[in-house]
């Protein structure tokens, strides 16, 4: 299963399929603060915090979800199940009665069957991949467990399409002075942010390109940037860096 007949890792696959079941039951597990706290894709463990649910009338509480995966069996388990505190302010009271019951086993049911749906087709699967390149949110959690030793291993599991989407903000095009790239007249330079306006990079890309299109990009413009990964450097403050051309 995978792109243009690639063969794809398991990591890759779970990593994929376990974010798509979350942002397609994140509705059901408290859209206001449920969120997706830890991936740590080579061990194939994730963590979603922050869901809500009402364990008897006039009980509502707050509950993390862990899931892991071993082979073909998946494991999903729930910790610090707690009242929900001060949070509850940001539901409204129509939105607190809509919460939904907490019935651990129907929750691991639906998420298995997500995740399952996710990994049924190579078009969903596609689909669900796409979808986690394009969340910087997501893209972020993944690389913090990484180390140094762990990044080949990191990139062959994640980065393995012919061609990467990544969203991007511009902080330089300049004409190309690389050796190395002397094919490709452009080298434009883009971080990768997960947070508010202000936080800082992740991430950062080098895109090598032929494209008049592309050197017309503003800086702190906001766009796509596609393109063919060549290696993975560390760049600024030692962050990851993609080196790639298009």
């Amino acid at each position: 299963m995978g792109n243009r007949g690639q063969r794809v890792s398991p990591k890759d696959q779970r990593l994929n399929a376990v974010t798509a079941a979350f942002a397609g039951l994140k509705k059901d597990l408290g859209d206001k603060t449920a969120y997706m706290r830890d991936i740590f894709c080579l061990d194939n463990e994730f963590s979603i915090t922050g869901c809500v649910a009402e364990r008897k009338p006039g009980d509502l509480i707050k509950y993390q979800i862990k899931i892991s995966g071993q082979d073909n069996k998946l494991n999903v388990s729930f910790a610090n199940i707690e009242s929900i505190g001060s949070e509850i302010m940001q539901y409204s009271d129509t939105e607190i009665e809509a919460l939904p019951r907490f019935d651990p086993q129907k929750i691991a049911d639906k998420l298995k069957t997500q995740i399952e749906r996710s990994l049924a087709s190579s078009g969903t699967y596609d689909n669900a991949k796409k979808a986690f390149l394009a969340n910087n949110s997501f893209l972020e959690l993944a690389f913090i467990p990484v180390t140094k030793v762990m990044m080949d291993e990191f990139v062959a599991t994640i980065f393995t399409d012919d061609q990467l989407s990544l969203n991007t903000a511009i902080l330089d095009v300049k004409k190309n002075d690389k050796a190395e790239f002397s094919d490709y007249t452009t080298a434009i330079s883009a971080g990768l942010y997960a947070g508010a306006s202000g936080s800082s990079a992740f991430a950062f890309i080098t895109l090598y390109t032929n494209d008049t299109s592309l050197a017309r990009l503003r800086q702190y413009e906001n766009t796509t940037l596609s393109g063919k990964l060549v290696r993975m450097e560390n760049g600024v403050s030692n962050k990851p860096l993609f080196i790639m051309t298009y």
